[in-house]
């Protein structure tokens, strides 16, 4: 029998289309299967009753994904569509609905449970779907049709103007039944993803805390979960969360982070760096400096822009500009000191040039300093042997990092490659961070606090080592309460209660060996298999991730890789794909090859100067003129440039001006 509904005669009868069709079609169904447009938790508050005394409801509802390029076909890709699924989920902005906590609770409690079961079809296949219909199965076996314009929403079934017509012919059942299964069954019908049912219980459970309330419990998802690299872009990668977790966890346990963020380049340090700072600088009363070539500036800010919405200013040599590109007072170097946001980005370049600002920055005191690009900060004379020198020359950056770590609690650093030329500079970098603390390389009769022995330990680690030897590698500095051991065991937070070593405690005397029980010397003994490879303190406080490792390496919580790999080729690395340069373009690059070559034989230059020398001539040709401009001391033309660029070479402080230089810039000269 075929039954007619529509939301005016429902109003003349002081009802409302959903109390006088929804929810007395729903009383007693034991299944409820629905075709809907879209689908909205306002639901609930229509049919919240019913839907949560049916035993299985399923819905099928439209995104307006659209996939572009990818390949619409069985291999349609999952990460993909939960990708775009989430980003269309946050662009309906759930957080400000203002719908009861209640109602979102219940929603929660019916998808977590399986009780009501949602797919998503996207706008590939059939467009934005019109056709609405549902059926209902009750507990007698009888069952019910319906077609009409009502979205699954309040708006639906309260608000808005809509008709509805019911039949109950077996014909017309099996006719909607087989519509729904068909859509239900699509290849491309996704379940709604975890994370959107999760983030449904988060806005249940939504409530804003004031900053005071925050820091009595600094939960790191509190300030972050909201911004925009989560409800507009894809969120974290687990290897960054893990980055941003342990920085902020160190910096509150032990009164400052300090780490070496090592990631291969592609894997996000910037954003692990920003979001690290960010909640530092909410966390703590001091100011965050990030030191970054000048190139690199403005990138850092539009991060933290566009991906945090954090605000920042950079010193451009003359005054601050913020996030707005808005120019702060011009005082000269004295208003470094009047930073108009708690996050300051600053250039290298000022510190390789040693000037005022430089002086006035190490005048302060920080919460955090972050270095990016860290790797230009050396020690100078890089050559075999080196390592027997503890207190060698270092350029400029270095020195001053050195006077800067005594004047903040986080020290962060960032390159992807700690090492370019001798081992020793991954030891450098642990010196430096060890600056004011013995957790990082003990104290100075420690054995990691020298570079040679240390490289060589974990080179070659020592095996004929006698137990009262090889504890003094683990005593001096001893390794945090968390860290674990092969299999995830808890051996040297069982030595710590065993000696009473304190979380804070991170030296262990040499006799304490002896005082030892048999249990715990053995513990100590079976330490020895793997300590020297996974508990040294370049593991410990160097943090590196390789793309390939994170594509074939499977995540225990998912079991699925921790990245998933994505096949590129670029174009231009076959031979056949070269663009050939005009004959006075080779010239100067052959040019800039010999001279390098021949440097590097003379012993004057470093390996790395080909390669920058020819990065730059292959950007631009300008890009290589202004190098060896530094290289040979030529000032630039506009006084003012001096003031507002520094060039971000590696070699800022060494020059060279023999015959093989003065060479290659004729040549750029003739261009």
């Amino acid at each position: 029998m075929l039954s007619r509904y529509s939301s005016r005669r429902a109003k003349q009868d002081k009802s409302f289309l959903g109390q006088s069709f929804l929810n007395d079609k729903l009383i007693h169904a034991v299944a409820y299967d629905r075709i809907a447009g879209y689908f909205s938790p306002s639901i609930l508050q229509v049919a919240g009753e019913a839907l949560d005394a049916i035993p299985k409801t399923r819905m099928i509802c439209n995104s307006q994904i659209s996939f572009g390029n990818i390949a619409l076909g069985k291999d349609l890709s999952e990460s993909a569509f939960k990708s775009a699924l989430w980003q269309e989920w946050c662009s309906l902005e759930p957080e400000k609905q203002n719908l009861p906590g209640n109602v979102l609770q219940k929603l929660f409690y019916l998808l977590d449970k399986g009780q009501l079961e949602v797919k998503i079809l996207p706008d590939d296949f059939f467009g934005l779907i019109h056709g609405k219909a549902g059926v209902v199965t009750y507990r007698d076996g009888t069952k019910t049709c319906f077609m009409g314009s009502a979205n699954e929403s309040i708006s639906g079934w309260k608000l808005n103007y809509e008709l509805i017509w019911e039949d109950n012919d077996p014909a017309s059942i099996a006719w909607v039944e087989e519509e729904f299964q068909s859509l239900w069954g699509h290849f491309a019908a996704f379940p709604l993803t975890r994370e959107i049912i999760l983030d449904v219980q988060r806005n249940a459970n939504r409530r804003i805390q004031t900053m005071e309330e925050w820091k009595q419990d600094p939960k790191p998802d509190s300030p972050i979960v909201e911004t925009p690299v989560f409800r507009k872009q894809n969120g974290l990668w687990n290897h960054q969360k893990y980055f941003v977790y342990r920085a902020f966890y160190e910096h509150r346990k032990y009164g400052g982070a300090r780490l070496v963020l090592a990631d291969q380049v592609g894997l996000g340090k910037t954003l692990q760096l920003a979001m690290a700072a960010q909640l530092i600088a909410l966390y703590g009363d001091k100011p965050v400096l990030v030191i970054a070539p000048k190139t690199l500036l403005q990138q850092w800010q539009e991060e933290m822009k566009t991906l945090l919405d954090v605000p920042s200013a950079y010193w451009n040599g003359l005054c601050w500009v913020d996030e707005n590109g808005v120019e702060h007072e011009k005082i000269g170097a004295k208003g470094i000191k009047n930073c108009p946001r708690k996050i300051g980005l600053v250039s290298q370049g000022l510190i390789f040039r040693k000037g005022e600002v430089a002086s006035l920055l190490l005048a302060q005191e920080y919460e955090c300093v972050i270095v990016d690009e860290a790797h230009r900060a050396r020690r100078m004379g890089l050559s075999p042997g080196c390592e027997e020198n503890r207190n060698p020359e270092l350029n400029n950056l270095m020195d001053f990092l050195i006077s800067l770590a005594f004047k903040t609690k986080s020290l962060l650093l960032a390159t992807a490659t700690p090492v370019q030329i001798h081992p020793v500079e991954a030891w450098d970098f642990l010196r430096l961070l060890a600056i004011g603390n013995h957790r990082i390389l003990g104290n100075e009769f420690s054995h990691w606090a020298y570079p040679r022995s240390a490289l060589e330990a974990v080179s070659s680690p020592p095996a004929d080592l006698l137990d009262e030897e090889f504890w003094k590698w683990i005593a001096n500095p001893f390794p945090p309460v968390e860290e674990e051991t092969n299999g995830g065991k808890k051996e040297f937070q069982l030595l710590r209660r065993a000696l009473d070593l304190k979380e804070m405690d991170f030296l262990a005397l040499p006799a304490d060996y002896s005082k030892l029980r048999a249990p715990d010397k053995e513990r100590v003994r079976k330490l020895r298999k793997d300590f020297f490879r996974f508990h040294n303190p370049f593991i410990r406080n160097i943090i590196r991730r390789t793309r390939s490792y994170l594509e074939e390496t499977n995540d225990p919580e998912t079991g699925k890789p921790y990245l998933e790999k994505v096949e590129v080729r670029l174009f231009g690395e076959k031979e056949e794909e070269a663009i050939n340069l005009p004959a006075y373009l080779e010239a100067a690059y052959e040019s800039a090859k010999e001279y390098c070559q021949s440097l590097a034989k003379s012993g004057k230059g470093k390996g790395f100067l080909q390669t920058l020398l020819l990065r730059r001539m292959g950007s631009t040709f300008e890009a290589g003129k202004n190098t060896v401009d530094k290289l040979i001391g030529v000032k630039p033309n506009n006084p003012l440039q001096e003031n507002l660029v520094e060039e971000d070479d590696d070699n800022e402080e060494e020059s060279y001006t023999d015959s093989g230089i003065l060479l290659f810039y004729s040549q750029l000269k003739k261009l």
